[in-house]
């Protein structure tokens, strides 16, 4: 990701820069060593003094026989260039999931279709700036009490009955968890997607291919629809295939909270738009609740939905950012 070097972590390398820390590193085997998040903070929080042991591992990057900011500089860029280029999967309590890269670009948001039930017009050019991390489902019943407190379980279907501020609570609740246990440095954290994020990551981001539908133009191929499905209720993720990116259920099966507002699109160029008041708030992608014959536009990547409360069909996927 860019820019993720903070101000802050910029100030610790200057107030570090006349302290030593004498530590002598184990021999280790670099080369076939990959670091990960949970090195960085476990470094971090030696050299502030929170702990006294390591795992051992080499945290001598700058080769000058002793542990320093410097260091951790050079670690925390061996990090994120290996976010740069892989996905990551995260065991949070038991629960595994996975986060899929989505890098910054520039795309063509809305439509100018007007048979749809909330206005998608005018098309209009958008940039995102900021490279981010799209939850590769949405988030399982089994994910969403593994982080609220009710146990992991194994329950493969979307959480929904999600209310946009609950929705609200559980990202900031999976940011502190996913903080305590080392697996995200203190500068990320976990939120909805802003409207723009969600709309480009559907659309397969960089990888576009101008689907319709997310990730193909057969909705039958990548969406869970009433139609298809037999039931009007969200059913198992990942039962259809993926997006260019890998992102499962983009389209379909159950609606999907962003960090919006609702609103009419602005015929101007935008640079990371969001909307941030109004009176209801933004669910997309569509849910199987819906008939494909009748409203296939919700099922589309440019398709809104704008609601104030919740139901059966509506919950939620996760945004990983840095600040």
């Amino acid at each position: 990701m860019k820019n993720m070097i903070s101000t802050a972590f910029a100030a610790l390398l200057l107030l570090s820069s006349t302290s030593s820390y004498n530590y002598s590193p184990v021999e280790v085997d670099t080369d076939n060593h990959t670091y990960t998040i949970s090195d960085v903070v476990e470094l971090q929080s030696f050299l502030l003094g929170r702990i006294t042991t390591t795992k051992r591992m080499d945290y001598d990057l700058y080769k000058d026989g002793k542990w320093d900011v410097f260091d951790l500089c050079l670690l925390k860029r061996e990090v994120i260039n290996s976010m740069n280029t892989k996905n990551m999967d995260i065991d949070l309590n038991g629960v595994t999931f996975k986060m899929i890269f989505v890098e910054a670009g520039t795309f063509t948001m809305g439509s100018d279709n007007t048979n749809v039930a909330f206005s998608e017009s005018p098309a209009h050019k958008v940039t995102l700036t900021q490279d981010y991390l799209m939850g590769e489902t949405e988030v399982t019943e089994a994910l969403w009490n593994a982080v609220m407190g009710n146990g992991g379980g194994s329950n493969t279907h979307p959480k929904t009955s999600v209310t946009w501020n609950e929705a609200h609570t559980f990202v900031d609740r999976l940011t502190e968890i996913a903080r305590e246990q080392g697996l995200i440095s203190d500068d990320m954290r976990f939120r909805l997607p802003t409207e723009a994020q969600w709309e480009f990551a559907a659309k397969g981001g960089n990888q576009s291919k101008g689907y319709l539908y997310s990730g193909s133009n057969d909705i039958n191929e990548v969406a869970v629809t009433y139609e298809n499905s037999g039931s009007n209720a969200p059913i198992d993720v990942k039962t259809k295939a993926p997006n260019e990116l890998g992102l499962y259920d983009m389209s379909g099966n159950a609606y999907e909270w962003v960090d919006d507002y609702g609103g009419d699109y602005s015929a101007e160029e935008q640079t990371n738009p969001q909307n941030t008041s109004g009176r209801n708030y933004v669910k997309r992608g569509g849910s199987n609740y819906h008939s494909f014959d009748s409203e296939s536009y919700l099922f589309t990547t440019t398709g809104r939905y704008f609601y104030s409360s919740t139901d059966w069909t509506i919950g939620l996927r996760i945004c990983l950012i840095s600040d």
